[in-house]
């Protein structure tokens, strides 16, 4: 009983935040596979605000107050920026922790089986763990999602793939959404230390469609129903997707001008 009555509790509590949250998604849904991830933004009608190692709070966008405004969030040290910046322009190789070694952007393979290298398509610059110091991620093709998160840490970047369909709608947050396959979507976020990383789960499901007596839901790591589950889905889609900008040295350059 205590179990059934928490969790139509927080069955409640997610359909009370997404009521709250209705309208404001800013992604538009697909009916079979779920909100789709915001299109690459056109350097030539927006100019990409530039990292700065001392942040300053933004002005007020057009009917917006000064108090909705976001808390500044701590950046990286200017060697970090510098470290990024010159992997991003091949000038500096970072580490694959998948193959072991150390890569050239421009030569890394990402587990292509003709060894050829990926065009990056587009990258962001987000907080994952929201430890105050951005990571930056990289995405190699819009069609497969396939995606390298770049990390500095301890001077080393490191490189952690995620390949097809892993990490899917990023949000600012660093929270994602990670398939691997129809039956199974987890929402996750990463925590890092020493060149590797835990994935935290947000919540799970797996559907079983011949058993589903075999079907699993979970809600930080706790099991709910998929009611609930469905809710907790509602109101990730609901988070703010992160910001992407096309691949060129001029938009690498505007992001990290003067470093």
């Amino acid at each position: 009983m205590g179990i059934f009555k928490k969790n139509r509790q927080l069955a409640l509590c997610m359909a009370i935040i997404l009521t709250l949250c209705a309208g404001c998604g800013n992604g538009s849904q697909d009916e079979t596979n779920g909100p789709t991830d915001p299109p690459i933004i056109d350097p030539s009608l927006d100019i990409i605000p530039p990292i700065s190692a001392t942040p300053s709070k933004e002005s007020p966008r057009p009917g917006q107050d000064d108090t909705d405004q976001p808390k500044p969030t701590a950046l990286p040290m200017i060697s970090e920026l510098r470290s990024y910046r010159a992997v991003l322009l091949n000038k500096q190789r970072f580490y694959s922790t998948d193959a072991n070694r150390e890569y050239y952007l421009n030569e890394y393979d990402f587990g292509n089986e003709a060894g050829q290298p990926y065009e990056i398509e587009r990258f962001s610059a987000v907080d994952m763990d929201g430890d105050g110091i951005v990571e930056i991620v990289l995405e190699i093709s819009s069609d497969t999602g396939d995606r390298l998160l770049l990390r500095h840490e301890g001077g080393t970047v490191y490189g952690f793939a995620f390949p097809l369909r892993l990490m899917k709608w990023l949000k600012k947050d660093g929270s994602f959404e990670s398939s691997e396959s129809s039956q199974h979507v987890a929402c996750l976020k990463l925590e890092f230390n020493a060149g590797t990383y835990i994935e935290e789960e947000l919540w799970y499901s797996y559907g079983d469609f011949y058993d589903p007596s075999k079907s699993v839901y979970r809600i930080a790591g706790e099991e709910v129903t998929v009611d609930d589950v469905y809710a907790g889905w509602g109101v990730q889609s609901a988070k703010e997707d992160v910001d992407w900008y096309r691949m060129t040295t001029e938009n690498v350059d505007l992001m990290f001008s003067g470093f």
